[in-house]
């Protein structure tokens, strides 16, 4: 039979139950504010090994300059995808088993969401955590990702107009220095996105084209990546309007890579319902896919068709996938 609750309590000493007091604590604190460490074990019932897609996206980010997750609801684009990479950019802690690309000193990078409340409530409380006064300041508790040793309690500016939303924040790089980091929001508009150089910039939910290729512009003399990390709740023709402005950035900006992951998400059929990995390398039995060649980006004239096709474009090389099982053209 199990002992009744307190049993043990009532057997410890005071200074033993101190003790196992500070033990809990410790436990309690490990997890609030140890989130990064702990996610990715080797071994146990989260390890990394139960996670294939991600990792395939976390890999992809050593080759390719811009990434697209499409992904279901629920299955931690934003906090086990976008949010963790972003963390092991701007802080530097990347993990032994780490894939992707890395930056060996500290960045400028940007976090964006659809609305400010919806970047204060979802990538905000994700990275920081909740908004805390720690003296006569305000700032943040460090129960995000980031790890709170990390954050330069002192670096905040705010958003002006909006409750509690950070605008800047100083992250301490293992380096000793600092990287940048600062919180944008699509309505604030493509001129929001102008000015400033970006080492990387992810965008949570689906910007609109000419934010998207504004921050393309952003990266463009760092040599930056940008990820996307997003549930295509307008339908099946956001990855085609990605995959012109794609295309277009390319052209205009000279970048030598750019990627649209495959996906078996999308045709002109619904999506099917149990579908939750990112990237399924198996498509819908009507997924055909051929390979086309042409020497000059300027010289990609066909037409994209809701979902159809969808591009990826690396250096001069152009694949277009069909979707609807009609085919695909030749283009030379």
């Amino acid at each position: 039979m199990m002992p009744p609750a307190g049993a043990y309590a009532d057997t410890l000493s005071d200074a033993d139950a101190v003790e196992f007091a500070k033990a809990i604590l410790a436990i309690e604190q490990a997890e609030k504010f140890g989130r990064f460490a702990g996610l990715y074990p080797e071994t146990g019932p989260l390890r990394r090994g139960l996670y294939p897609r991600h990792m395939e996206f976390f890999a992809a980010g050593k080759d390719y300059r811009e990434r697209c997750a499409m992904c279901a609801n629920r299955i931690g684009k934003t906090y086990g995808m976008g949010g963790y990479e972003f963390v092991c950019h701007v802080t530097g802690l990347y993990p032994e088993w780490w894939p992707g690309k890395r930056f060996h000193r500290p960045i400028s990078a940007w976090a964006a969401g659809d609305t400010n409340e919806t970047t204060r409530d979802i990538l905000q409380k994700t990275l920081f955590g909740e908004i805390a006064w720690p003296g006569s300041y305000k700032a943040v508790d460090g129960s995000g990702l980031i790890p709170r040793d990390h954050i330069d309690m002192d670096g905040f500016t705010w958003r002006s107009g909006v409750t509690d939303l950070i605008d800047t924040a100083r992250i301490r790089h293992i380096s000793g220095e600092h990287s940048t980091v600062g919180l944008k929001s699509y309505a604030q508009g493509r001129k929001a996105f102008q000015g400033t150089a970006q080492d990387l910039i992810w965008a949570d939910e689906e910007p609109p084209q000419d934010v998207y290729v504004e921050m393309l512009m952003r990266t463009m003399t760092t040599g930056g990546i940008t990820m996307l990390t997003y549930t295509p709740l307008e339908g099946p023709r956001a990855p085609a309007r990605y995959a012109v402005a794609m295309a277009r950035s390319c052209c205009l900006s000279g970048m030598q890579r750019a990627h649209v992951p495959r996906s078996g998400e999308f045709s002109n059929r619904e999506p099917t319902p149990h579908r939750q990995l990112l990237l399924p390398r198996q498509a819908h039995p009507s997924f055909q896919r051929t390979r086309l060649r042409c020497r000059h980006l300027t010289s990609l004239t066909h037409k994209i068709s809701g979902m159809k096709e969808v591009l990826e474009i690396v250096g001069a090389k152009v694949r277009v996938s069909t979707m609807d099982g009609l085919g695909a053209k030749n283009l030379d």
